[in-house]
C-alpha cells in the first residue's frame, strides 16, 4: 500500500518537489558534464556536445561542438559560428563572442527565430536591441574620410568604401553611391550597430526552464511524461566537496613553502 500510495503522490507532484529522491534514469546513460578541454565551459542539459554526447543528452537548439583547437561553438541557424565563453546555468544565460571580431560579418547566415535564442540588450540600448529588423548589406562609395566613421561598420570597411547596414524601411541618405551586398532578414537590431565595441555578446534562452534545478545544486533532464518537459533530480556532490578541500590545502602549502623560501 505505502508503495502505490507513494507512486501516485509522484504523478501529480512538480517534479521540483523531491528532486532529492530520483535518481538518473538508464536513458541518460552518456550525459555526463563533459567540456571541449580544461578552461572551457562545462556542458550539460539542456546543452549538448556533439561527438561526445548522445542525441538524447541535449534539448533541441542547443547543440555544441568542439573546434580544432578545443574551443567551445554554438552554432546558431542557418550557418553562424560563434565561441562560448561562459554559460550560466542559472540565469539560463550563454555568453559568446565572433572568432575575427566580426559579429556583422555572419549576419546574412543568422535566422535567430529558428533558434531557441534571444539577444541581450546592451547597456542604454534596453528594449531595441533584441527586437528582430530587416536589412540589406550596402557597400559604398567613400567620397571622404567620416564616411567611415560616421557610416561604415569598421571590420567590414574596404579602401575605398564604406559597408553598412540599411533597414529599407527606413532609408535615410543616398543609396546612389552605394550597391547591395546581401541581405540579413530578422536580424536583432543590436548586431548591426556600427558601433560595437565589445565582441562580446550573450543570449538567453526560456525553455527548457531548469534555472530553478540548478539554483538548488540539482541536475536537470528532460522528461517528456511531465508537463513541463523536464524535471530536476539530485547530485551527489561530496567527491567534489573532498576535492575542492584538497586543492585549498595544497594552495596554503604552496604559499607557507614559498613564503619561507622568501625568508
Amino acid at each position: 500500500m505505502g508503495t502505490s500510495s507513494y507512486k501516485a503522490k509522484s504523478r501529480t507532484e512538480s517534479p521540483f518537489k523531491g528532486a532529492a529522491a530520483i535518481a538518473p534514469p538508464s536513458n541518460q546513460d552518456g550525459c555526463d558534464q563533459t567540456r571541449c578541454k580544461r578552461g572551457q565551459p562545462p556542458v550539460r542539459f539542456p546543452f549538448r556536445l556533439k561527438g561526445r554526447q548522445p542525441d538524447h543528452c541535449g534539448a533541441s537548439g542547443f547543440d555544441l561542438s568542439c573546434n580544432n583547437s578545443n574551443q567551445t561553438v554554438l552554432e546558431i541557424p542557418t550557418s553562424v559560428k560563434l565561441l562560448v565563453k561562459r554559460i550560466d546555468y542559472i540565469k539560463q544565460r550563454i555568453q559568446v563572442y565572433d572568432e575575427e571580431s566580426c559579429i556583422q560579418k555572419q549576419l546574412p547566415n543568422l535566422t535567430i527565430s529558428s533558434s531557441p535564442f534571444t539577444l541581450v540588450a546592451a547597456p542604454g540600448y534596453e528594449g531595441m536591441d533584441s527586437l528582430l529588423q530587416n536589412n540589406s548589406l550596402f557597400k559604398c562609395l567613400a567620397q571622404r574620410e567620416s564616411d567611415y566613421i560616421n557610416f561604415g561598420i569598421p571590420c567590414l570597411n574596404q579602401p575605398g568604401f564604406y559597408v553598412k547596414f540599411v533597414n529599407l524601411d527606413f532609408v535615410s541618405g543616398s543609396l546612389l553611391n552605394c550597391s547591395k551586398v546581401a541581405d540579413a532578414v530578422e536580424v536583432p537590431i543590436g548586431l548591426t550597430r556600427s558601433n560595437i565595441i565589445d565582441n562580446n555578446f550573450h543570449f538567453n534562452w526560456s525553455e527548457p526552464a531548469c534555472g530553478s534545478c540548478e539554483a538548488k545544486g540539482n541536475g536537470c533532464r528532460a522528461n517528456p511524461t511531465n508537463p513541463l518537459g523536464i524535471e530536476c533530480y539530485y547530485i551527489h556532490r561530496d567527491n567534489k566537496v573532498h576535492v575542492h578541500i584538497k586543492i585549498c590545502k595544497f594552495k596554503e602549502i604552496d604559499i607557507r613553502d614559498g613564503w619561507a623560501d622568501f625568508r
